[in-house]
């Protein structure tokens, strides 16, 4: 696995939109050694000058652009057809961690232009970033474990502590701050939902973001209640047990979609058969 930097100007293309719609984009493939499984890092461009996305490669070689994300594009001269694209699954996006001079004390030398490989110092530096976020949804665990609380109790507890930590903020900024469902935003309205519950998981999924959720208040309750959940084409799943009209109160309907990750399958999986009531 080889980790690359490449750079997305904001006067083309407006990137920040684009992962708040969507979690998957086709790119342009200008390095042709980059293969599926490698990890690209995005640099995003004046004012912002860092890097703010993390993907990992689906699909390489391209001829064509399979994922309709014209509506992006704000100079269309500059996405004529390449003829070679890859397709990138977003991991995480960052705050303001990886600021161009914080990566230039940290090894890199020059400015992030064409796809490069990126040097050992500044790989080191980025996954310190990845690592410190492991180890604060890792204390979490550890600290909910120590309690005493059983059932249901324990459950409100876990629910709780994790809306306080770093796993709800790793999914506010997943989800562009707002619920992936009906686009609800301000983060006083959001819940980290866990997919997979937590009682039901290991402590590597309790603290894997693809086995969470952004919702508001209403739809991460019919979600932990097995109300609703989602195929794999993300298309919603609505329990034959909640009637119409509540499905309207509550604003849910069969053209409810969301996007998903490669990630998120496995844990939806698990939801339908143990928790969606059928």
């Amino acid at each position: 696995m080889v980790e690359w930097l490449i750079s997305c100007n904001r006067k083309y293309y407006d990137i920040e939109s684009a992962f708040e719609d969507l979690s998957v984009l086709d790119w342009k493939q200008a390095a042709k050694d980059i293969q599926i499984g490698d990890i690209v890092y995005i640099y995003v461009g004046k004012p912002v000058s860092a890097i703010k996305y993390k993907c990992i490669v689906n699909k390489i070689g391209l001829k064509s652009i399979e994922i309709d994300d014209n509506k992006y594009v704000i100079n269309g001269a500059a996405f004529e057809n390449y003829g070679r694209y890859m397709e990138l699954q977003l991991v995480r996006k960052y705050a303001d961690e990886l600021k161009l001079p914080n990566l230039r004390n940290h090894g890199l030398v020059g400015n992030i232009q064409g796809p490069r490989r990126a040097v050992d110092e500044v790989s080191e530096f980025i996954n310190s970033i990845d690592d410190n976020v492991e180890e604060k949804l890792q204390s979490i665990c550890h600290e909910i474990d120590q309690t005493a609380y059983l059932g249901s109790d324990r459950e409100a507890i876990v629910k709780v502590r994790v809306n306080q930590g770093i796993f709800r903020d790793v999914l506010v900024k997943r989800y562009g701050k707002k619920c992936c469902l009906c686009g609800v935003t301000g983060k006083c309205f959001l819940v980290a939902s866990h997919i997979k519950p937590w009682s039901d998981s290991s402590p590597e999924e309790r603290t894997d973001v693809n086995n969470g959720l952004l919702l508001c208040p209403n739809h991460d309750k019919l979600f932990d209640g097995g109300w609703i959940s989602f195929a794999d084409n993300g298309n919603i799943i609505i329990s034959k047990d909640l009637d119409k009209d509540n499905c309207i109160f509550l604003n849910v309907n069969n053209q409810t979609h969301i996007e998903l990750s490669e990630g998120n399958k496995k844990y939806l999986s698990y939801h339908r058969e143990n928790v969606l009531h059928k």
